[in-house]
């Protein structure tokens, strides 16, 4: 048993060590001094109306091309970049001006561009991109730190800068603090309480018939010990969901803005407290829910393995999915990789899952098959796994 808590210690603690040295080391665009952000300024070409409109993720997120208008005279002395996917066609003026073969940061100097398109006020920058992956998030105006300029920046602009630098900082802090607080969580429930760690969080436990439960921890699924693995999983269920709002990371389509939009620390931590609260006051309803069927269609005490079997499959499924969104956001400051597109689905498929296997642990323990099985498990899972589903994909 030391062993195995020492490769878990180990694991966790590379892991955030990871994430902390990749947040400390500065990317090559820290040194670029953001004047204005472009992000707002996309159009695409709507068949419908057969002109370019303003950019609408509902409508346009399927579309191959993006484009923005560039007024060279506005940033003249600047420099414009930002950051694409592999295999990206920019062209400016309807003429190809680059492919983009490899993913990362592009800057073109402004002065130049104007120089090259015969001193036009404006450029029509148009982005082609096979993969759906438009329009980019990250596009600034600036110029790099090394670079002297006598560029005058009104105070409007410096706020603009402050702020952007306050929202990225603010979730970075946000998620290195809270990730600090449940790995110390999950050392202090290894090294205190090891044989209920392993009964929760083992695969042997559950992928074995022969592995042996407590009979305690199933029957009291609300002591003092349990309540602190409850806890503990809520905070970490709490944390999974709070990234994936669409504000923040702008991927999964759930939005639930319950304390505050801003993205300071203090905003973040005020919305992570309210998630906590609904996550561990909805286990709690699970359990009523379980106990108030069981009680009426006659399969009394069949809801303390129910439980314990649900809470045992989440724990393992959210200690495990937390741990991506964790890294990628400390370490990118956002998600870089096309899996986060799933995401959604992959929870949904768990919970899917999550309810096969538990109906069928619970028929298991019946003694005898009756239509108000049937009847109980429709109540207590079916039901409660398509309201999920409707709140995440139709919120």
């Amino acid at each position: 048993m030391k062993h195995y808590i020492f490769q878990f210690i180990i694991f966790w603690g590379l892991f955030v060590g990871m994430s902390l040295h990749s947040y400390a080391k500065q990317d090559d665009q820290e040194r670029f001094l953001k004047i204005y952000d472009l992000e707002d300024g996309w159009q695409v070409y709507d068949t419908k109306y057969n002109a370019y409109v303003p950019y609408i993720e509902d409508r346009h997120n399927n579309s191959k091309t993006a484009s923005f208008w560039l007024d060279v005279q506005k940033y003249k002395g600047l420099e414009l970049t930002f950051k694409s996917p592999e295999n990206v066609f920019v062209f400016v003026n309807k003429q190809l001006c680059k492919e983009i073969k490899k993913a990362g940061w592009v800057t073109f100097k402004i002065d130049s561009l104007s120089k090259a398109y015969n001193g036009k006020e404006k450029l029509f920058f148009t982005f082609y991109d096979r993969g759906y992956r438009l329009p980019l998030k990250s596009v600034y105006v600036g110029y790099f730190k090394r670079e002297v300029t006598n560029t005058i920046k009104t105070k409007k602009e410096t706020d603009v800068i402050q702020e952007k630098y306050r929202k990225i900082s603010g979730i970075k802090n946000f998620v290195i603090s809270v990730s600090i607080l449940i790995l110390g969580i999950f050392a202090l429930l290894i090294n205190f309480h090891p044989k209920i760690f392993s009964s929760y969080y083992s695969l042997q436990s559950s992928v074995s018939s022969l592995s042996r439960k407590d009979i305690t921890l199933i029957n009291k699924p609300f002591n003092i010990i349990n309540m602190l693995f409850l806890a503990t999983h809520a905070l970490t269920v709490s944390l999974f969901y709070i990234l994936a709002q669409k504000d923040i990371t702008g991927i999964i389509n759930v939005s639930f803005k319950l304390a505050s939009t801003n993205f300071d620390f203090v905003s973040l931590l005020l919305n992570y407290a309210v998630f906590f609260a609904i996550v561990f006051g909805l286990f709690f309803l699970k359990y009523i829910l379980l106990k108030v069927f069981g009680v009426l269609l006659s399969l009394e005490k069949v809801e303390y393995t129910h439980f314990y079997e649900y809470m045992r499959l989440s724990k393992l499924f959210y200690t495990l999915a937390v741990i991506f969104p964790i890294f990628m956001l400390i370490s990118k400051g956002e998600y870089t990789l096309d899996i986060d597109k799933f995401f959604i689905y992959i929870v949904i498929g768990f919970h899917f899952l999550q309810t096969i296997l538990v109906s069928f642990y619970v028929n298991k323990r019946v003694q005898f098959k009756n239509l108000y099985l049937f009847y109980y498990l429709c109540s207590t899972e079916l039901t409660p796994l398509l309201i999920g589903i409707k709140l995440l994909l139709f919120n």
